[in-house]
């Protein structure tokens, strides 16, 4: 990947996930090695944890808003 004189779509995914696994990629062409791509798999872990706990927040707080709402339109049309 050196010197390509354009970015591909598929980088672009790439740099969204991880900019500096990207730019390790574009400038040297090779996957990483050793301890700090084990500290950035560990990092991603935990922000995926985090991101996975607030999307089961967020459902289950919209779960809650429609029932909230079934109940309230029964209780007002009875």
């Amino acid at each position: 990947m050196k010197n390509k004189p354009y970015i591909g779509s598929a980088e672009f995914k790439q740099w969204a996930f991880c900019p500096r696994h990207w730019y390790f990629l574009r400038t040297s062409g090779t996957r990483g090695h050793g301890p700090a791509v084990r500290r950035g798999k560990e990092f991603h872990a935990r922000k995926s944890r985090e991101v996975i706990s607030v999307k089961k927040t967020q459902s289950a707080f919209v779960t809650a808003a429609v029932l909230g709402g079934i109940v309230c339109l029964i209780w007002f049309l009875s």
